[in-house]
């Protein structure tokens, strides 16, 4: 009754007093209890979470590309950091030909020198003389399956060098680099052909280049088996 006496005008009597307090007491206790928000709040985000989720409109990410196996990457893992293996190279331009003829064929030698071999990669200098002023190509151990510098098997041949007859797989692919394609290509893409073996360092017994742009190029790189 005191705390309710307290809201009364102390100069009224005593029993004046009561009186207020007992009349005012039952509305008080009318009161409606406080109920906590907090849990209510946390129901309602509870509840929508689902509906915000399912109206995320951003699209999930697309899986990565598993990668495959570059057939050419296992033949240089079994020829020591330093091994040099060198090609005969015959160059053929045509189509742009002075008038009279086709020109005639080039010939040098092109040697490909491998300077470093890990587990991801194969690294080459190449060039008439590698070690001095040879051009980096790195081999991968694995490529996308879908990356036009992956070789793809095209069939079986015979290959003669001197006294010796390889058998073996046909590989072609695409490439841009200047230095696997062996001359300029100016940003096309150079038809690569290869005919691989085992027990051939790096595996390469003839590779062949064709690649047109004002003229028609071919080269052809023949293992020297050394």
């Amino acid at each position: 009754m005191a705390r309710f006496a307290a809201f009364v005008e102390p100069s009224l009597p005593l029993r004046c007093r009561t009186l207020f307090a007992l009349a005012v007491r039952p509305r008080v206790a009318q009161l409606p209890p406080v109920r906590p928000i907090l849990p209510v709040v946390f129901l309602a985000l509870a509840t929508l979470a689902p509906a915000l989720r399912s109206a995320d409109t951003t699209p999930p990410s697309p899986p990565a590309t598993a990668l495959v196996d570059n057939p050419l990457y296992p033949f240089w893992t079994t020829a020591p950091v330093g091994k040099t293996v060198a090609f005969n190279r015959v160059t053929q331009i045509s189509g742009g030909a002075p008038v009279g003829g086709a020109a005639k064929p080039t010939t040098s030698t092109v040697t490909f020198l491998l300077t470093e071999l890990t587990p991801e990669k194969a690294v080459l200098k190449v060039g008439t003389d590698p070690a001095k002023d040879g051009e980096l190509l790195t081999v991968a151990a694995k490529l996308a399956p879908d990356d036009p510098a992956l070789p793809k098997a095209a069939g079986k041949e015979e290959i003669k060098i001197g006294a010796t007859t390889y058998a073996c797989t046909v590989y072609r692919y695409t490439t841009k680099s200047v230095v696997e394609a062996g001359l300029t290509t100016q940003g096309l893409a150079a038809r690569i052909t290869l005919w691989v073996a085992p027990g051939v360092p790096g595996g390469i017994v003839r590779r062949q280049v064709e690649l047109a742009i004002k003229a028609s190029y071919e080269l052809v790189d023949t293992w020297t088996g050394q």
